[in-house]
């Protein structure tokens, strides 16, 4: 799949994945979400907030934590959104 399709797929521009696999969050990535450009970045470097693990499904921050470091949180994310729009 190639990057602007990928971007497409989630509703993001190419800026925003680009921005998102660095570690940093933009508005767009934390709207998506309904969390805020903290979480998403603190998720993208291993640490899960409550907001961020409740969204993502988990009843444990330690749980949603050991995902991000394990799979990194960036692809986590993104995987989640690509979910979400199918």
């Amino acid at each position: 799949m190639i990057h602007k399709e990928l971007a497409d797929r989630v509703g993001l521009t190419i800026w925003d994945l680009e921005d998102l696999c660095k570690g940093k969050a933009t508005d767009a990535v934390a709207k998506k979400f309904d969390v805020t450009m903290m979480d998403i970045e603190d998720f993208t470097r291993g640490k899960a907030t409550f907001a961020m693990a409740r969204r993502l499904g988990f009843s444990n921050m330690n749980c949603a934590e050991d995902l991000a470091k394990a799979a990194g949180g960036a692809g986590v994310l993104i995987g989640y959104m690509l979910n979400m729009s199918a």
